[in-house]
């Protein structure tokens, strides 16, 4: 792996504080820690322009940031920044390609990205079969990481992990936050607001759920009551039909987050 080339440790430490971080700083474009000795690069490879600029620019200056405050003796370290956004969206194939210009720089000890689990896809493959550390600050996607889809990923070096995140993945998130919300900052309710899409759509103008918690014996009882609020007069004829539907929903909802909240 690349790492072995200028020392893993020291590598390694800029890479993870670099990764962690997404405070503000001087502009991404620059060079970084350390003064003389061995030149190497932290590869950027984020969404930086058009509606994406907000996910990735932060993230860039916190790399930034990281390299001027960490510096690391014998080593001069500079950036190759990418950016995944074509015409102001974040891009699978250009974030692959992006990948594969970092892995082909030979100077590129590692890379902190990408910002979104689709991206993070598309580059998987090309940073195992390199042998390019990268670290996602932002990607959730269970595939990536756990399973047969993670495995899949990881075709040409299946027993090697070169990505990392610090995120944690989509499955931990709701429990976790629930857990979270509940025993730290007491919170009893949770008011909830989404858009409607799927088959729901022609008949009901907007749903407005409520998540209640409330200590019963020595578990939590966990409530989810919704109002469905239809679009005109002739919907709210349906709206007897699709409450029954969506009370069995929820059911099966609250069913599956019991068998969740009981595994951890």
């Amino acid at each position: 792996m690349k790492l072995s080339k200028v020392g893993g440790l020291a590598a390694a430490a800029i890479f993870v504080a670099a990764a962690c971080s997404s405070g503000s700083g001087a502009p991404a474009s620059g060079g970084g820690g350390g003064g003389g000795g061995t030149a190497v690069k932290i590869g950027i490879e984020l969404p930086m322009t058009g509606g994406e600029a907000p996910n990735g620019e932060p993230t860039a200056k916190g790399v930034q940031l990281a390299l001027k405050k960490i510096p690391v003796p014998g080593f001069t370290i500079t950036i190759n920044q990418q950016d995944d956004a074509v015409n102001g969206k974040h891009q699978p194939n250009q974030g692959a390609k992006n990948m594969q210009t970092l892995a082909n720089d030979q100077q590129v000890i590692a890379v902190v990205g990408p910002y979104n689990t689709n991206v993070a896809q598309a580059e998987i493959p090309v940073s195992n079969a390199s042998g390019l550390m990268q670290c996602s600050p932002a990607n959730t996607g269970v595939g990536l990481t756990k399973g047969d889809a993670a495995k899949a990923l990881r075709k040409t070096n299946p027993d090697k992990i070169t990505y990392v995140r610090v995120a944690t993945t989509d499955d931990n998130q709701g429990a976790g936050t629930a857990d979270i919300a509940f025993t730290d900052v007491k919170a009893k309710k949770a008011y909830v607001l989404d858009d409607t899409q799927g088959r729901l759509r022609p008949f009901v103008r907007s749903i407005d759920g409520v998540w209640s918690i409330t200590p019963k014996g020595t578990g939590t009882l966990v409530g989810w009551a919704w109002t469905l609020h239809p679009k005109a007069s002739p919907a709210r004829l349906t709206m007897n039909v699709i409450g029954r539907m969506w009370k069995g929903y929820a059911d099966r909802a609250l069913v599956e987050l019991e068998t969740i909240l009981m595994r951890g």
